[in-house]
């Protein structure tokens, strides 16, 4: 089998961009023509593909990028953190890496990041925090007067480390590409949440929207939807992030225990309370068994199926968010 074709059939290889997915079908294209006029008759089907390749820049395979899952929940007692803790290049590379940090002063500020993506970026962005924290630089974690400015300087740290290691990564063609959350409270303000985006760009969770993803987001989404709200209490809020880390698990293997888990308590200035979850959690298992058995219990429950050619025509419509 080709390389190109490999690439694309792997699943421990990452899909092409667009511009190396019209460059394959250029090159597979030649498979299935007749030879145009002019060509070479003896020319081989492997000979084309390798001279049309020596014309384009080298191909190179990518592996897919470390993922994770971490959440972030803001409601009006609080804040709640959640992140796994795998990390993978690939199947046969798995390792755990620490994903949630704690940049707190108890009493003064409570600051808390979660990362997912480039591992390499973003290790390189929290020790450059820590950095500037050690060397007292004017602007650092403990310094900044706002969340606003917490969620900017973080942004612009990201930025700076990427622009270091950018023309290197962007030669060999390795997606470099990370998100942050950061979340708590300063004196003087209100809980806030913040998505960093890659580009140092953010965006804030609202009491409409009380909650933000990084990293495998999709599998966990949904029961955040149906149950959180702003006014949900932090007791019910924590098991939500539990069972929406837990599905995600459940569902991609690219995300893993240990779970590490923290609530904070708004105007508290201090985190009170910790989780870590291991592999084995008898807590876990618990709730991965309870869940589960509840919502087959309520499928089963479900109203039968109305076989009509209209289903309800003769009944008022119920709208539905």
């Amino acid at each position: 089998m080709q390389p190109l074709l490999l690439a694309l059939l792997t699943p421990n290889w990452a899909l092409p961009s667009r511009q190396e997915i019209l460059r394959i079908g250029s090159l597979l294209s030649l498979s299935g023509n007749a030879n145009a006029p002019g060509e070479d008759l003896g020319e081989t089907v492997d000979g084309k593909m390798e001279r049309q390749a020596a014309a384009t820049e080298p191909q190179v395979f990518i592996p897919i990028p470390s993922m994770t899952y971490c959440l972030g929940i803001i409601n009006h007692h609080g804040l709640i953190f959640g992140a796994d803790s795998r990390t993978n290049a690939g199947v046969d590379y798995i390792s755990t890496y620490q994903k949630l940090f704690d940049f707190c002063i108890p009493g003064d500020r409570t600051i808390v990041l979660c990362t997912s993506g480039s591992l390499s970026i973003t290790q390189a962005v929290m020790n450059h925090l820590r950095q500037d924290i050690k060397q007292n630089k004017d602007r650092n974690l403990h310094t900044l007067p706002n969340f606003y400015e917490v969620a900017r300087y973080i942004g612009s740290t990201l930025r700076e480390i990427q622009e270091i290691d950018r023309p290197w990564l962007e030669r060999d063609n390795i997606d470099f590409q990370c998100n942050i959350l950061v979340g708590g409270q300063l004196q003087g303000e209100d809980p806030q949440l913040f998505l960093v985006y890659s580009q140092g760009n953010f965006i804030q969770a609202t009491p409409e929207t009380p909650f933000l993803q990084i990293g495998e987001t999709k599998y966990g989404k949904p029961i955040l939807d149906r149950v959180l709200h702003y006014d949900t209490p932090l007791h019910l809020a924590v098991k939500a992030a539990v069972l929406s880390i837990d599905s995600t698990m459940k569902s991609n293997i690219s995300v893993g225990p240990p779970l590490n888990v923290l609530m904070y308590q708004r105007d508290s200035f201090e985190i009170h309370h910790r989780l870590r979850l291991r592999l084995g959690s008898p807590y876990l298992a618990t709730i991965r068994r309870y869940w589960e058995e509840s919502v087959r219990k309520t499928f089963e429950e479900m109203p039968e199926i109305e076989w009509q050619d209209d289903v309800g025509a003769n009944k008022q419509e119920v709208l539905i968010d």
